[in-house]
């Protein structure tokens, strides 16, 4: 029976090869990543379930995490599709679980979502879009604040921390787990050599976000 052919990035690695950091290498059935970072892959748990995060993303998750704990607002940034929903919840778990949990979707912001939040999380999404009125309510309010946005220049300057969720690209690591035991070498190998604009939710195959409009 003949050797299955080596790739290494995609292409047909004839004799000897040299691979370097972040390739990719599919032998046969199975296909690797060449990394320097070898810890092992943790799953933070959440209330939409379970997060998948190797070493790129896992120290992204730290850094939330400690933030939540050391009651710091905090700014998630990142492109769509990277997750920044499921990260505004690891915040929330880190340090106010079993406590409220008051989601603003689009920036609609009002004394009435404050209020249901005391003593929890508020979470606002695309805070960028939050109506001036809305962020003053902010002052003293007895909550956690984590908001995200796509334009970190045009959030306000309300926050201590700012966590960027790196793209799919940059965490290709995390690409086979994500898309499950039933995925083939094939598929695994092509979804790690792809850029992916949508990140997750495009890998996934969940609708991205239109575009929204930036506030003034």
């Amino acid at each position: 029976m003949p050797h299955a052919e080596t790739f290494v990035d995609g292409f047909v690695a004839r004799e000897e090869a040299r691979a370097g950091t972040n390739a990719v290498v599919r032998m046969g059935t199975t296909v690797v990543m060449l990394s320097d970072d070898v810890r092992r892959f943790e799953g933070a748990k959440v209330a939409a379930g379970a997060v998948v995060a190797g070493p790129t993303l896992r120290a992204q998750l730290d850094a939330l995490e400690t933030a939540a704990r050391d009651g710091k607002r905090v700014l998630i940034s990142g492109e769509p599709g990277t997750g920044k929903t499921l990260a505004a919840r690891v915040f929330h778990e880190a340090a106010a679980r079993n406590r409220p949990f008051v989601e603003v979707k689009s920036g609609a912001l009002g004394r009435e979502h404050i209020a249901a939040a005391r003593g929890g999380t508020l979470f606002i999404d695309d805070v960028d879009l939050a109506p001036a009125a809305g962020l003053a309510l902010l002052d003293g309010a007895k909550v956690r604040l984590v908001a995200t946005t796509r334009h970190v220049a045009n959030a306000p300057k309300v926050f201590d921390v700012e966590v960027r969720l790196p793209s799919l690209h940059e965490r290709r690591e995390d690409i086979a787990f994500l898309l499950g035991k039933a995925a083939t070498a094939e598929r695994v190998e092509a979804a790690m050599l792809k850029r992916w604009p949508g990140n997750v939710a495009e890998l996934l195959g969940a609708p991205a976000h239109p575009a929204r409009r930036r506030r003034g």
